[in-house]
C-alpha cells in the first residue's frame, strides 16, 4: 500500500511538472509573438535596424509587394521582372539600398488573395496578416481534430502547443503562408474523410500557392478515384487562374512554370536558401549546387508519387487507416518538399492531430514503441524546437535537428500505418 502511495504521488509530481514546463514555454512563446507584432504598430519602418543602419526585410514584403505591383496600372504585368522587384524593394528601404533581388515568385493563382494586402500601410498590414492567417490555421486544425482521438479539451490544448513551437514563432516573425497553408490543407482533409468532394477540392485548390506539395496531397483523390474532388479542384483552380490573368496578364500566367524554375536555382535571387531548408533539399544543398539540389529533390518528390499512390490503393479501403494513411502522406510531402522551411514544419501537426490519442506521455504504456516514439517526439517538439534554435543556430538547427526529426516521423508514420491495418 505504501508503495504504491509513492508511486501515485510520484506520477502527480511528474505531471505537474510536465504541465509547468508546457506553461512557462506557452507564456515565452506568447510573449515573443506579441513583441513581433507591438513593434510595428509603433514603427511603420520596424524592419530598418537603427543602430547599424541596415534593413531586415522579410516574407512579408514579398506577398505585400506582389500586392502593390499587382494594383498599379503600370506595373500589373511586371510582377515577376526583377529590375522592377528590385526598384520596389530600393523604394521600400530608401535611403538604403540593395543591388540584389528578393525575389517574388508567389503563383499566379495567389494573387486573387494578394490583390487587397496593400490596401493598408504595410505595418498595419502585417500584425492583420498574422493574426488573420494564425486563427484561420489553429481553427480549421481543431475542426479537423474531430476525425481524431482528442478530446475537446486536449485538442485545445493541442492548438496552444503548435503556437508555442518555435515555427509558429518564425513564421510570424517572417509573415509567411504556412498558417493559411495549414488551413487550407486542414479543411481540405476533413472534407476528405467527411466525404464532402466538392467543397475539398475547393479548398485544395486554395492550398496551391504553395504548389510544392500540391502533388502529394492530390495523390489521395486520384488513388480514390474522387472525381468530383478532382473535377471541383480542376474548375476552381480554372477561375483562380482565369482572375489571374485579368490581375497580371495572361503572359505571366503562362510562363509562370520556368519564371519559378529560374527563380529556385538562381544564385543571383536572394531568399531561396536551400541550405537551410528542412526538407531533403537542405542535406542535398550542403554538397550541391541549387540547381541540382532542387533538381534531385523534385525528382526524388515525383518518384515518391508512384509508391504512395499503390499504399493509398492498398490501405484506403479500410477507413480506420485515413489517420495514418493522412500522416503518412503529410511527413512525405514535407520530407521531400523542393521548397521547404522551418516554418513549414507546422503542416506535421496534420498528422498529429490525426494520429494522437491523448496529451500525456504518462498513459503510454501499453503502446507499441513506435506509438510511444512518435507521441514522445510530438508532446516534446515545442520545448526541443526552441532549444535547437537556441543552441544549434539558424543555419545548423535545419539539418541538424529539424531533418532528422521529420525522417523520424516519416518513417514512423509508415510503420504505424502497417500496425494500424494489421490490428484492423
Amino acid at each position: 500500500m505504501t508503495d504504491t502511495l509513492i508511486f501515485s504521488r510520484f506520477d502527480r509530481f511528474k505531471s505537474l511538472a510536465l504541465r509547468l514546463v508546457a506553461f512557462v514555454i506557452l507564456i515565452f512563446s506568447c510573449l515573443m509573438i506579441a513583441h513581433k507584432l507591438i513593434v510595428p504598430l509603433s514603427d511603420a519602418r520596424w524592419f530598418i535596424d537603427k543602430k547599424t543602419n541596415e534593413y531586415r526585410v522579410i516574407d512579408f514584403f514579398q506577398y505585400y509587394q506582389a500586392s502593390e505591383l499587382a494594383r498599379s496600372r503600370l506595373d500589373s504585368c511586371n510582377v515577376y521582372n526583377p529590375d522592377r522587384q528590385r526598384t520596389w524593394f530600393n523604394e521600400l528601404v530608401a535611403p538604403l539600398s540593395s543591388k540584389e533581388v528578393f525575389y517574388n515568385q508567389q503563383p499566379p493563382n495567389f494573387f486573387p488573395f494578394l490583390y487587397p494586402l496593400s490596401l493598408l500601410p504595410a505595418n498595419y498590414s502585417y500584425v492583420l496578416w498574422c493574426i488573420l492567417q494564425t486563427t484561420f490555421g489553429l481553427g480549421a486544425l481543431y475542426a479537423l481534430s474531430s476525425c481524431g482521438s482528442l478530446s475537446k479539451k486536449d485538442s485545445f490544448l493541442f492548438l496552444l502547443g503548435v503556437l508555442a513551437s518555435f515555427p509558429a514563432y518564425s513564421l510570424i516573425w517572417h509573415g509567411n503562408t504556412t498558417f493559411w497553408l495549414l488551413g487550407w490543407l486542414s479543411a481540405y482533409v476533413l472534407c476528405f474523410i467527411k466525404k464532402r468532394d466538392i467543397l475539398g477540392g475547393v479548398f485544395m485548390s486554395f492550398a496551391t500557392f504553395k504548389p510544392q506539395y500540391m502533388f502529394l496531397m492530390l495523390l489521395p483523390a486520384l488513388a480514390g478515384k474522387r472525381i468530383k474532388l478532382l473535377a471541383a479542384f480542376a474548375i476552381t483552380e480554372g477561375i483562380l487562374l482565369a482572375i489571374a490573368s485579368m490581375i497580371i496578364g495572361m503572359d505571366n500566367v503562362l510562363c509562370y512554370p520556368s519564371i519559378v524554375k529560374k527563380a529556385e536555382s538562381y544564385a543571383g535571387f536572394i531568399g531561396v536558401n536551400p541550405q537551410v531548408m528542412i526538407s531533403l533539399r537542405g542535406v542535398f544543398a550542403q554538397f550541391l549546387s541549387i540547381h541540382d539540389s532542387l533538381t534531385y529533390t523534385s525528382a526524388l518528390m515525383f518518384l515518391s508519387l508512384i509508391p504512395m499512390f499503390f499504399v493509398w490503393n492498398k490501405y484506403q479501403k479500410d477507413e480506420a487507416n485515413y489517420p495514418w494513411l493522412w500522416a503518412t502522406t503529410v511527413c512525405l510531402a514535407v520530407l521531400l518538399s523542393p521548397h521547404c522551411h522551418v516554418f513549414d514544419f507546422l503542416l506535421l501537426s496534420l498528422a498529429a492531430v490525426l494520429t494522437l490519442k491523448n496529451l500525456s506521455v504518462l498513459k503510454l504504456s501499453g503502446e507499441n514503441i513506435s506509438y510511444r516514439i512518435w507521441c514522445f517526439l510530438f508532446l516534446f517538439f515545442p520545448l526541443a524546437s526552441w532549444i535547437a534554435n537556441y543552441a544549434l543556430g539558424h543555419k545548423l538547427a535545419p539539418i541538424a535537428f529539424f531533418f532528422p526529426v521529420i525522417l523520424a516521423f516519416s518513417v514512423l508514420s509508415f510503420i504505424m500505418l502497417r500496425c494500424q491495418n494489421a490490428k484492423a
